[in-house]
């Protein structure tokens, strides 16, 4: 059985590992955060953060039955800041693909106009690449 001087201080540093994360979630990436979950995750924060400092003043008696809903609490907490950052991961990978989806097609539109602009060397062009291709697989056998 831990003693209560290190149950609180391994919560304590849960804490402030929390707040950081917190933190850092609600500064960097605010817009990708749904204001309903960050209200939720504000909450369970002050929830864990209220169930830390009932337990640093519980008498001693009480200290069992505090630390379970401590652990509670805090377990939700973390539940809900790896169910954000999945969520952030996710939004942030559909952006990034739609990104290169969009870049793909600008290139795609700019060839397709170089080649109108040009329709014979295009021609010539890709004849020629046909012929160096077929020379060099024709070598390889």
């Amino acid at each position: 059985m831990q003693s209560s001087d290190l149950i609180l201080r391994n919560l304590s540093d849960k804490l402030e590992k929390y707040r950081e994360i917190i933190n850092d979630l609600t500064g960097s990436v605010s817009e990708n955060l749904n204001p309903k979950k960050a209200q939720n995750l504000q909450k369970l924060f002050n929830d864990a953060e209220n169930a830390y400092n009932k337990l640093k003043n519980s008498a001693s008696d009480d200290f069992e039955d505090l630390k379970d809903a401590a652990h509670e609490v805090f377990d939700n907490l973390k539940a809900e800041l790896k169910d954000i950052s999945h969520s952030i991961s996710v939004d942030t990978l559909k952006e990034k693909s739609e990104e290169l989806v969009s870049y793909g097609q600008d290139k795609l539109d700019e060839l397709e106009d170089r080649i109108a602009e040009r329709p014979l060397a295009s021609v010539l062009l890709a004849f020629g690449a046909g012929l160096l291709l077929a020379n060099l697989l024709r070598r390889s056998r």
